[in-house]
């Protein structure tokens, strides 16, 4: 009887083990691989498995095309009659040099543009990400 017991308890034991090692692993998982905010990042090249830009950017060359790739924090639940929108802000004149619209739909996550550099002036830009007509991020660039 003793030895019964104590392989019970030692098969707990494990089982429990394995239960916390688990979870600690998932939350790890978790919070490395999600994202609390939307958000916009800029560069020359996509990871095809993660959809993030490798090496993202601030400063970028002029006459590049770089990929400018929007992350939601949460995916469409439900569709939406006011599109996302994009938009490249100058900071120099204050005015809308490129913007794109999106239609959001059940299960979009994001999305991702490329945009040729050689048809913005050098300067200092802002890009602003809207959703439901609400300014919900914001990235500041440089082309140099």
């Amino acid at each position: 009887m003793g030895i019964i017991k104590k392989h019970r308890l030692g098969l707990l034991i494990l089982i429990l083990f394995l239960l916390v090692f688990s979870l600690s692993v998932l939350y790890r998982f978790q919070r490395d691989f999600s994202i609390d905010n939307d958000q916009i990042q800029v560069g020359y090249e996509t990871n095809n498995e993660t959809q993030t830009i490798i090496n993202p950017q601030d400063h970028i060359k002029w006459g590049k095309i770089v990929v400018i790739s929007v992350h939601y924090a949460n995916m469409v639940e439900k569709s939406s009659n006011v599109p996302s929108k994009l938009i490249l802000v100058s900071r120099k004149t204050n005015k809308t040099v490129f913007q794109d619209v999106r239609e959001e739909y059940v299960g979009f996550s994001g999305f991702e543009i490329k945009l040729d550099t050689s048809s913005l002036d050098r300067g200092k830009y802002i890009i602003k990400l809207f959703r439901n007509n609400k300014l919900v991020t914001t990235k500041s660039i440089e082309v140099i």
